[in-house]
């Protein structure tokens, strides 16, 4: 016996449809809900005679009859619900949506055809209302179903007018419309579902079945485009690889949130009421769109660049993109890093743009983006299509001046282009030390100087708290307030503007060991005036430290910072420190268990959660180098040289080893300086050899063991790595070499060493590899090397399940799945599975992507070349290829169709003359979903729509 089905609850007939309307009105602008609610059927048909008329006038007919069908089948569903509510008013926003998209569809005729397929499309898919209108006067649950059909169709013109509302939409129009196509295909299959259950008159539990349904498939749908979003975000992302200027960023919040927290007082608010700065912010159309603000080193420039970054993003003043330069990263002062780091911003705060640059990636094959021409070319594309977009660099005296002034002209044209266009548009914020071409090159910009009148007050502060720290220190040990004050004073007096000033001299002062010591320190005689002798202060405080272990720690860890092509982790500083050369292992007891704070003081500053290291300021790079004497650039090299050259020599690293012993090797943490050691060993010994005019260093450096142990280093390497001639066996054709590079005066010097063949081999390998582009350049130049590195990574992977413990993240971080390709970000950086590092392998090895991302596999997997996309293109998308040449054409006029294009694919829309067309196609569709079988309307239903015929929109105006 079959039971009664679950009771459900009457469709409240005042409210539902107008409830469904109202959240489609939610979604509009002010500006389309105004402009829908006064259009009716006839304003629309006029539009639509108008945009037919200028088409025939130009012999480019686009078949508007195709319209004709979905609007004969709205006015009928208008009829049907009149009991229900205001149709004049529901039906306004139908009509009002069509107008609007036909005509700003027009002008792009691919965009047009594509418009009116979808909605002869959608008109196929619907019932014919009149049929039932008994049906939904009298049941409930019929009705739902017609409220469902209400909401597909509004919510096909939510996506569409989003997709149409872009300023470039024609630009990026193919790459939103194939990411709406499966939802849109969704949507028809829902539409379709729903005219079946009113054609065979279904019962009501079939009904309540469907419904439930519904909304696990819409929310199934929903749940796979956030993933499919998630996806091509993601790709890229990894594809542009641009710096990660959030953690700069982040890095001086913090400053002023400890600030803050420390003296109850925010530092940098001053500038926003800065006349030039609030004309730059807020004005709608400033006299000019630049704005330089200068100031000594050490002002804090950085932390007032944050302050106006933030009050932009916190008004919602528009979009902002920016940049803080620094001199010891070299990723941190390129003009494409630079470029590539604006774009991303600009792009993640638009993430309806990312299918464009998703197609971008898949045609363009260029993984990472590295063009020059390429990443100019999309930067100035999205500013001029962007709404106003405000772009900040901080630090740009810090570029090298080649980089520097290709930046500052390029930003500079690229806004004056915006702005001649859309005053107003585009800023650009520049701030630096005051630097005689940045001066020049923005003689136009609104200048402001930061200077005591602005700093004053915020220095004031910062002394005033961390005085009262030097006394809670010493204040047992004797020290008294008026000595609080006169610290106070002191440091005040000598500022000369500069916050770092105060920074070191306080810090210098809160860290010293006794009351004895803070007096010397404090002595008229060796008080620091300026910021050199305030480094000068540090510096001697840390050499004359009692205890040498941790001052010979200190000159190791400083000199592996100066000399690094990329900024170090504390866990490869540790590491490195841990190798025993002289032993030739690596020793984890040599691991430094004290805060690099404790050793390096304020010379170092400690950023993305206590794991990376830098110089508190590029002035103390310079003070280390040039001025103190404390550490010689070429000695660093050599030592640096020396560390990757022995490093990678020991037993560790023969290919081959047992499987145990590498798990045991592994687990030690003796592979936790490979992957730097083994992608820069080649720049090292470049440096340390180029350095200088010759071997033997400048005058005071007249006896540098540092030397000896490169030399040594040097003769280790060759004779391990050259058993077999790998070392000395040409990268390149011996009449390149000869080309490429000469051999340095220095090294011809050591032509009677009986080891000078050893110096040259590895000298001419590291030349030749540092010639090579592109993917040779991101392979291993030394096969055994190669080897090694695979075999220890596999085995650090094969762990991941088991020994992912706090010893362990210690030696490699959180993320043990890493790039192959030494040039890659993610070569160091990494991943945390091994499906990411997959996905990301694929954009690598088969960059070019199929843009058809309905079941395509080639949407998915990818193509070698752009030659392989194309063959494929021809031979599956057959229908799409020729839609990109062509665009005068009558898709799917069912005269052309039945009579030319006879079979139809059963899992698309795409028709084919004959059968042998159609078999590759199906290659395509090799995992799709099994096909809704297409239903044609009959007869019957045409004549009660009254198509159009002839392929033109027919009708009589009331």
């Amino acid at each position: 016996m079959v039971s009664n089905p679950a009771p459900i609850q009457p469709l409240k007939r005042d409210n539902a449809f107008d409830l469904t309307l109202k959240e489609f009105r939610l979604r509009l602008t002010p500006e389309e809900e105004a402009q829908f609610q006064v259009t009716t059927l006839d304003v629309l048909k006029s539009t639509i005679l108008g945009i037919q008329s200028d088409q025939r006038k130009r012999k480019k007919l686009m078949h508007m009859g195709r319209i004709q069908g979905f609007l004969e089948a709205m006015e009928q569903f208008g009829k049907v619900i009149e009991v229900f509510t205001n149709t004049n008013e529901i039906l306004a926003f139908v009509w009002g949506p069509i107008k609007l998209l036909l005509l700003t569809a027009k002008a792009t005729t691919d965009a047009f055809d594509c418009l009116l397929d979808a909605y002869s499309s959608i008109s196929d898919n619907l019932p014919i209302f009149q049929r039932y209108q008994d049906i939904f006067h009298s049941d409930d649950r019929i009705q739902l179903v017609l409220c469902s059909i209400w909401a597909n169709i509004l919510d096909f013109h939510t996506q569409a007018l989003r997709i149409f509302d872009k300023s470039f939409f024609k630009l990026i129009f193919r790459s939103l419309w194939n990411d709406f196509k499966s939802r849109f295909n969704a949507l028809l299959s829902d539409l379709l579902k729903q005219r079946s259950l009113l054609d065979s008159h279904v019962n009501q539990i079939h009904i309540q079945h469907y419904e439930q349904d519904r909304i696990k498939f819409l929310d199934e749908l929903a749940e796979k485009k956030k993933m499919r979003d998630s996806e091509k975000y993601l790709a890229v992302h990894q594809w542009i690889q641009a710096p990660n200027c959030t953690q700069d960023h982040e890095e001086h919040q913090h400053v002023r949130k400890t600030h803050y927290t420390d003296t109850n007082h925010e530092p940098g608010l001053w500038v926003l009421d800065i006349a030039d700065v609030q004309t730059w912010l807020t004005t709608f159309a400033p006299r000019t769109p630049f704005l330089w603000i200068y100031a000594i080193p050490g002002a804090g420039k950085s932390v007032i660049a944050s302050v106006i970054v933030d009050e932009i993003q916190h008004k919602k003043h528009g979009l902002v993109a920016f940049f803080y330069c620094k001199s010891q990263n070299p990723e941190r002062g390129s003009f494409v890093s630079i470029v590539k780091a604006l774009l991303f911003q600009l792009i993640e705060q638009q993430r309806g743009l990312v299918p464009y640059y998703y197609d971008v990636l898949g045609e363009k094959g260029e993984v990472p983006l590295h063009s020059e021409k390429l990443c100019k070319h999309l930067f100035q594309e999205i500013m001029q299509n962007s709404p106003k977009v405000y772009l900040v660099i901080d630090g740009l005296d810090e570029c090298p001046r080649k980089e520097r002034e290709k930046l500052m002209q390029f930003l500079i044209d690229t806004v004056n282009q915006c702005d001649s266009k859309s005053p107003g548009k585009a800023r650009l914020l520049i701030l630096s030390c005051e630097d005689t071409d940045i001066k020049r090159r923005l003689s136009m910009a609104m200048t402001t100087k930061l200077d005591a009148r602005h700093l004053k007050v915020d220095i004031e502060r910062y002394v005033e708290y961390h005085s009262f720290r030097v006394y809670d220190k010493f204040s047992k040990a004797g020290l008294t307030l008026e000595d609080r004050n006169c610290i106070k004073q002191d440091v005040l007096n000598k500022t000369e503007d500069m916050f770092l000033y105060a920074k070191l001299v306080m810090e210098n002062l809160i860290s010293q060991p006794s009351l004895g010591s803070l007096r010397e320190e404090l002595h008229p005689n060796c008080f620091p005036k300026g910021l050199e002798q305030a480094y000068g202060r540090t510096m001697e405080r840390i050499r004359n430290n009692p205890n040498k272990a941790e001052a010979e720690l200190a000159h190791r860890i400083l000199s592996l910072m100066i000399c690094s092509v990329r900024p170090l982790r504390w866990r490869e500083v540790q590491a490195a420190i841990s190798v025993n050369i002289d032993g030739q292992t690596v020793e984890s007891s040599r691991r430094p268990v004290v805060h690099i704070k404790e050793i390096c003081g304020s010379l170092i500053t400690i950023l993305d959660q206590g794991d990376r290291i830098e110089f508190v300021h590029a002035t103390a790079v310079y003070y280390i180098v040039n001025q103190s004497n404390y550490i010689l650039q070429v000695s660093a090299q050599r030592a640096m040289a020396s560390l990757c050259l022995q490093y990678l020599s020991f037993h560790y690293f023969v290919p081959g080893s047992k499987e145990t012993d590498r798990v045991k090797w592994t687990s030690r943490g003796y592979y936790a300086f490979q992957d730097y050691a083994i992608a820069h060993w080649t720049d090292h010994v470049l440096g340390a050899l180029e350095l200088g005019s010759s071997l033997e260093g400048p005058p005071t450096e007249s006896v540098d063991p540092q030397l000896d142990e490169f030399l040594d280093g040097l003769i280790t390497f060759a004779t391990r790595f050259d058993r077999d001639g790998t070392l000395s066996r040409p990268l390149l054709p011996d009449q390149q070499q000869q080309l490429v590079f000469a051999v340095p005066a220095g090294l011809e010097k050591l032509q009677a060493d009986p080891e000078f063949s050893k110096f040259r081999d590895v000298w001419h390998h590291a030349k030749c590899y540092r010639t090579f582009i592109g993917d040779k350049q991101d392979k291993v130049s030394l096969p055994p090397l190669q080897t090694s590195l695979e075999e220890g990574r596999q085995t650090l992977e094969d762990m991941c399940a088991s020994a992912r413990t706090v010893e362990m993240l210690s030696f490699y971080g959180v993320n043990w799945f890493k790039c192959n390709r030494l040039s890659c970000y993610y070569f160091h950086e990494g991943f945390d599975s091994d499906s990411s590092r997959g996905q990301h392998y694929a954009r690598h090895e088969r960059p070019f992507r199929c843009q058809n991302q309905d079941g395509c596999p080639g949407a998915v997997t990818g193509f070698a070349s752009e030659k392989e996309l194309e063959k494929h293109k021809k031979t599956s998308h057959p229908g799409i290829d020729r839609l990109a040449t062509t665009f005068a054409r009558l898709k799917k006029t069912k005269t052309v169709k039945e009579e030319t294009h006879k079979i139809q694919c059963p899992f698309c829309s795409l028709r084919f003359r004959a059968r042998n067309e159609l078999r590759p196609h199906l290659s395509s569709h090799s995992n799709s979903m099994p096909p809704v079988e297409p239903t044609e309307p009959d007869a019957a239903e045409i004549a009660a729509r009254g198509a159009g015929v002839k392929g033109e929109f027919q009708v009589s105006l009331k």
